[in-house]
């Protein structure tokens, strides 16, 4: 580099000031290579005078070029590399300055798309049940939450072959399958039709004793089906649907006598088949039901009070992830879980709030609760004490009918206030003829609620993808965010 003018001596001392100072926070007495040891204090101020041998200024001239510095030794040699330390992943601590995470319905529909498709139908115990166990772990770490994996055994149910055959020429085979854990049966038998929905007071109107009873889905739990014409005395229970598709569903544990479920489509051959006259079916169904493990997946974000304590209170958020058998469960539960997900997403790396928040992801649901009535079975009175409420998402992201809003009548009315261009439908006791992950909560004196829709596809193969709305799911999530947000839970319980 050259300079204009020469330069000076109190310029060089103050150049070789800066080089030797630069350091001198850092080290202690070093010895200099060749030279005798130098004395660098290690609170030397930044422009402290340093003593350098008199040097002779070069004549001036118009312009002149300094020569290169000589080589200097460092005053201390590097260090040898140390071996890394092995680092453990800490949470992401999400800064209170920082703008706040929104929901995003196309992350939401990712996940059903993984759950639904790639996944496909997750029964719990099933190797694709534990595929979606592994999922939800990786996707619940990589928020910087703390993850539990909650084991616990189930009942699987297998079909191991299944015919339903009306005779004929030729003899046709109707669209149907056993009810999870209906029993194995071989019958030829006449068909009763069962008005109604096959409660007790319908059976009075009808003999059915060794018979094979038909009866319309609707209403009724299909276990209460079972238990119903197994006391009317039926051989077998027929259920058919009450849309065209063919459907599947559980007895919730071994069921009371053999029960099996058709299409409305076939349903409706039948029922105009009676109308000409007798008819008789031949059902052979093959079943068997192992003890497999199941996995709830808990995930925690603690909470923080104003003055930076640890807070008290609990607010818990789930959603079951497991399917029937035949159903690859795009809105139940993919959607709920898929909500539960995003919303752990966005809540990790908010500024933490006043509760803890407990995010839980069932498996079992499907085969009566059992992820949720375990879950429950593990909390003390202290813990169940510290709920303020727990929030159930489960299947509301396709169709058009209004939102189901189950549970404590505080949280339902509060949620409508918060639901905005949609029709509401408020529900203080429970769903009809079916129930969800709340249940539990709801028995041990936990305020619930629980969000839904109706859904003419449910567990059925028809349950896919194509048919979620990514609207629906925003609707949903930003409900519950803006009641995290802005309304006191503890009304719930006043």
């Amino acid at each position: 580099m050259k300079y204009s003018r020469p330069a000076s001596k109190k310029a060089l001392s103050f150049l070789v000031i800066l080089l030797l100072t630069a350091g001198c926070n850092l080290f202690s007495t070093t010895p200099v290579p060749g030279n005798t040891p130098v004395a660098v204090a290690t609170n030397i101020p930044l422009l402290a005078t340093v003593v350098l041998p008199p040097t002779t200024a070069p004549p001036a001239t118009a312009t002149q070029s300094l020569p290169p510095p000589p080589s200097i030794t460092p005053l201390i040699k590097e260090a040898p590399s140390a071996t890394p330390l092995p680092t453990t992943p800490t949470a992401i601590i999400p800064s209170a300055t920082a703008a706040p995470l929104t929901f995003d319905s196309q992350r939401a529909l990712e996940h059903i798309r993984m759950l639904a498709q790639e996944i496909g139908p997750r029964p719990a115990g099933t190797e694709p049940g534990h595929k979606a166990t592994a999922y939800l772990v990786d996707q619940l770490q990589s928020y910087g939450l703390k993850v539990e994996q909650q084991e616990f055994t189930v009942p699987t149910f297998q079909d191991k072959g299944t015919t339903i055959t009306l005779p004929g020429t030729p003899a046709r085979n109707l669209d149907g399958g056993p009810l999870s854990y209906s029993p194995s049966v071989d019958i030829d038998a006449p068909v009763i039709e069962v008005p109604g929905v096959g409660s007790p007071d319908d059976y009075q109107r009808v003999d059915v004793k060794g018979k094979i009873a038909l009866v319309s889905r609707g209403e009724l739990p299909f276990r209460d089906k079972a238990q119903n014409a197994r006391n009317a005395g039926a051989a077998v229970l027929l259920i058919y649907n009450n849309a065209p598709e063919v459907f599947n569903g559980t007895l919730a544990g071994p069921g009371p006598l053999p029960s099996l479920a058709i299409s409305g489509k076939e349903g409706g051959i039948l029922k105009s088949a009676l109308r000409q006259g007798a008819v008789k079916l031949h059902i052979t169904s093959t079943t068997v039901v192992e003890q497999r493990t199941a996995t709830n997946v808990i995930a925690t974000r603690p909470g923080q009070s104003a003055n930076g304590q640890a807070a008290g209170q609990t607010i818990v958020l789930g959603a079951h992830y497991d399917s029937v058998d035949a159903a690859p469960g795009a809105n139940d539960n993919g959607s709920g879980t898929a909500t539960l997900l995003e919303l752990a997403r966005v809540l990790a790396h908010n500024a933490p709030g006043p509760n803890t928040l407990v995010f839980v992801a069932f498996d079992g649901e499907e085969l009566g609760l059992l992820g949720s009535k375990h879950y429950v079975s593990q909390l003390s009175k202290e813990d169940t004490g510290q709920m303020q409420v727990m929030l159930n998402f489960d299947m509301f992201a396709s169709g058009n009918t209004p939102l189901l809003l189950v549970g404590n009548p505080n949280l339902t009315d509060a949620a409508q206030k918060f639901v905005v261009g949609v029709p509401v439908k408020a529900n203080s006791s429970d769903l009809s003829g079916a129930s969800s992950d709340y249940a539990p909560f709801k028995e041990v004196g936990v305020p619930v609620l629980s969000i839904h829709r109706d859904y003419q596809y449910i567990h059925t193969p028809q349950d896919t993808l194509d048919r979620i709305n990514p609207d629906l799911l925003a609707q949903v999530g930003n409900l519950a965010l803006d009641m995290l947000k802005r309304y006191d839970f503890k009304k719930a319980t006043g």
